[in-house]
């Protein structure tokens, strides 16, 4: 969390909110916040400050039309508020989702800004730009190639499953998930900020910057070389399971499965702690510690050196070779008893 847009944020809401208390009217700056047109509101807990929706859908509502005029410095007949009028062209800004899950081929003019959902589900041909801006959903889950201008920011998921291939910028800030699962070959940053799950699971190589922060889980799952930082958060599992040597530090803390199944080398240490599954059934020899705490399943099956510590606690079955376990058989039963046992 950014703490300083935090203060900042909620410094300039209380002020919005002690001038709208007193009928004192808004510049443009309040207004943007107001209205979030540069991104949420960012507050300090998990909650949505209820003095927005208060001061928005008041008994004494504000006129929407007019202070988005206001703030885009257009006329009120360029926002729209049913979606009849924001497909009728030349719109800045559209107040409310925006269906249009059974259109296939597109050539009109889309709002530059959508403050709700924009689904264009089983869209294959788009000859439109795309808002800038996307407050909620982004659908295009059927779409393979893209020429469009991907908007900027979008508040909630951005469902590309199908895109192959794309030469463009991606938003760098992703609220939701992020699913790029059919994307092969990428030549640009990710997004800096993915809220949810990150699927990247057929891209086969990638040097540029992946986000910094990935919300949920991150699948990487067909990439047989890392050769880029892997984020400084990543709040679910982690999927490297074509990759057969890891160079780079990994998370101390995974929040979810850890697959690195197929990996034969390993220089640095690995997490303190694995919530679900570990899966390191390939590494023949490890002279790093395991993870203090595996809540799930841990898979050593070929392992036949281990010159570091075993964890303190598994939750699940452990997969051991038989060499292994035969030379440190007392201490194996000792620590995890024989149920837990799994000999390949």
């Amino acid at each position: 969390m950014n703490f300083s847009k935090s203060d900042s944020d909620i410094d300039v809401l209380t002020k919005i909110y002690e001038k709208w208390e007193n009928e004192i009217s808004l510049d443009k700056n309040e207004l943007r916040l107001l209205y979030e047109i540069d991104g949420k509101i960012q507050g300090f807990g998990y909650e949505r400050d209820t003095r927005i929706e208060e001061i928005l859908n008041s008994k004494n509502e504000r006129d929407k039309k007019k202070d988005l005029a206001f703030i885009f410095g257009c006329k009120e007949d360029q926002i729209s508020f049913t979606e009849e009028d924001a497909l009728y062209g030349d719109i800045i800004y559209h107040w409310g989702d925006l269906d249009l899950e059974g259109v296939v081929s597109f050539n009109g003019d889309l709002p530059r800004y959508i403050r709700g959902d924009l689904f264009l589900t089983y869209l294959n041909e788009l000859n439109a730009n795309l808002p800038k801006y996307v407050f909620g959903y982004l659908t295009l889950s059927s779409i393979t190639y893209l020429n469009s201008n991907l908007p900027k920011y979008v508040g909630g998921n951005l469902d590309l499953r199908s895109l192959k291939s794309y030469e463009k910028d991606l938003p760098k800030y992703v609220g939701g998930d992020l699913n790029l699962r059919s994307l092969k070959s990428y030549e640009k940053d990710l997004p800096k900020y993915v809220g949810g799950n990150l699927d990247l699971g057929s891209l086969k190589s990638y040097e540029k910057n992946l986000p910094k922060y990935v919300g949920g889980n991150l699948d990487l799952g067909s990439l047989t070389s890392l050769d880029t930082s892997l984020p400084e958060y990543i709040g679910g599992g982690l999927n490297l399971s074509s990759l057969t040597s890891l160079y780079q530090e990994l998370p101390e803390h995974v929040n979810g499965n850890l697959n690195l199944s197929n990996l034969t080398l390993l220089r640095g240490s690995l997490p303190k702690h694995v919530e679900g599954y570990f899966y390191l059934s390939s590494l023949t020899s490890l002279d790093t510690s395991l993870p203090e705490y595996v809540g799930g399943v841990l898979d050593l099956r070929s392992l036949i050196l281990l010159y570091g510590n075993l964890p303190e606690y598994v939750g699940d079955y452990i997969f051991l070779n038989q060499n292994l376990f035969k030379e440190n058989m007392a201490l194996f039963i000792e620590k995890f008893g024989k149920d837990k046992l799994n000999l390949h």
